[in-house]
């Protein structure tokens, strides 16, 4: 699974169907909290050569990184939660950054989804349902 997100990589050019996908995540069972890295490749089969040669990497600034608070750690990755939902913790990667709502929208009038129109690879559809934050 992944996300097909617009990158602008402003050195290379636009790739309006970059391919992003959970690359990292360190969680702290002890502290309940951690990050979690996605990549953003050309595509995805970019993507998925990534995973065997080293020397393949992400398009330039197509990184975005969440630090995991333990709010969030109980909230996605408890084992509970996975067990509940009967889900992986790479699944609730996804669902951590769909619902997070960090980044300034381009008419700078909300906060919203950094996935925001982002298509879930698997099924082709939205992937982010987070309702933007308007800023007053």
């Amino acid at each position: 699974m992944g996300y097909i997100k617009k990158h602008d990589a402003r050195s290379i050019g636009d790739f309006p169907n970059a391919y992003w996908r959970v690359v990292q995540k360190n969680l702290d069972l002890s502290r309940k909290c951690g990050q979690v890295a996605f990549y953003g490749y050309k595509d995805q089969a970019t993507s998925d050569l990534s995973k065997t040669d080293a020397s393949i990497t992400p398009l330039p600034g197509a990184v975005k990184v969440y630090l995991v608070s333990p709010t969030e750690y109980a909230a996605y990755f408890a084992p509970t939660v996975l067990t509940t939902k009967a889900v992986d913790d790479v699944a609730q990667c996804y669902a951590l950054a769909s619902n997070t709502v960090d980044t300034l929208s381009s008419d700078e009038l909300s906060f919203q989804s950094f996935f925001m129109g982002a298509i879930n690879s698997d099924t082709g559809e939205v992937a982010v349902t987070a309702d933007p934050i308007i800023i007053s």
